[in-house]
């Protein structure tokens, strides 16, 4: 069984309205050139395996309404989606605990942990592996292109 049939009931937050029915394409993003967000994509990206979709050209989908907004997503307008194409499952713990990493860095640059935590961290999150606190697991599905199921929330502004 391939993971897009796996997991069907699959959300996307979006802070604009969206057409049931459309397919839509990750375009690139890139975060801003600093700043705590722009090291840990860089990181990422730099131990990315090559058949895995890029955080960078990918819309993040999770598996429960109800987190979306936890995960980071916009909650205006929450869809269930479904892939198309691609679809890779990743534990958000591991970002969690590589922004812990990043940030007990100095400010001179200087390491206080050696970059292999960087690239452990990394290759535990591409794998697919479960972060081992489950307070601070969380799923979240990357796709190059989604199919806009039906809206299930619409935040009243």
């Amino acid at each position: 069984m391939k993971l897009s049939e796996a997991y069907q009931q699959l959300y996307h937050g979006s802070p604009q309205p969206l057409k049931v029915g459309k397919v839509y394409r990750a375009r690139l993003w890139k975060s801003g050139r600093s700043g705590m967000g722009y090291h840990i994509e860089k990181i990422f990206e730099l131990y990315r395996p090559s058949s895995a979709v890029s955080r960078q050209r990918a819309f993040f989908l999770v598996d429960d309404l109800d987190v979306v907004s936890v995960a980071g997503g916009v909650d205006d307008y929450i869809y269930q989606v479904q892939s198309v194409g691609r679809i890779s499952r990743h534990d958000q713990g591991w970002l969690g605990e590589l922004a812990d990493l990043v940030a007990g860095d100095r400010a001179d640059g200087k390491r206080i942990r050696p970059k292999k935590s960087y690239e452990k961290m990394s290759k535990q999150y591409w794998s697919g592996e479960q972060f081992p606190t489950p307070d601070w697991s969380l799923w979240e599905y990357l796709t190059p292109s989604f199919r806009v199921i039906k809206l299930e929330y619409e935040r009243w502004i």
